[in-house]
């Protein structure tokens, strides 16, 4: 599409100037003595209508290029803004999963060691496993009262202590 624009532009240019050039015809006026009085081109005006449709067409043509580059331009753009927005979120999501893991690490009755945690979009998941109920909720509740986390999934599955899990 592009390549097809450029090659009507120049076509378009390339009439322009063949026909603005072939279309002139110098004009001389002279008085009765032999005097030049004026100077001055005459063109066919054909020739000039002609010159006329190209420039139209290359304009035409320039104006379409201009729409398709302006087009990209903000497509570009968008994908730019899109890939900044899932930067910032995984940023996001990585600062979440690390406070809810100090979280449970600090917490001395959930025990983190053996819980994993994973954000995706503000979404905690919780897995691993933890000695009692009271440990699993807990996690949870930590998870959910961390400064960004939008919901949790608590997989965590209880091992009681002793048991061979």
């Amino acid at each position: 599409m592009k390549s097809t624009l450029i090659k009507v532009a120049l076509a378009a240019l390339l009439a322009l100037a063949v026909f603005g050039a072939g279309a002139c015809k110098g004009h001389v006026e002279k008085n009765a003595e032999g005097e030049t009085t004026s100077v001055g081109v005459k063109t066919d005006p054909a020739a000039t209508e002609a010159v006329k449709e190209a420039g139209e067409k290359a304009a035409d043509a320039a104006h379409e290029a201009g729409q398709d580059i302006k087009e990209g331009a903000e497509q570009a753009g968008a994908a730019i803004e899109k890939g900044a927005e899932e930067a910032t979120q995984a940023t996001d999501d990585a600062a979440i999963t690390a406070k809810v893991k100090s979280m449970l690490l600090a917490d001395p009755e959930v025990g983190g060691l053996k819980i994993e945690v994973d954000t995706t979009n503000g979404k905690v998941t919780l897995t691993g496993s933890a000695e009692s109920s009271y440990q699993k909720r807990e996690a949870g509740k930590l998870a959910s009262h961390t400064e960004g986390v939008r919901d949790v999934s608590n997989l965590i599955v209880v091992v009681p202590k002793g048991s061979k899990g």
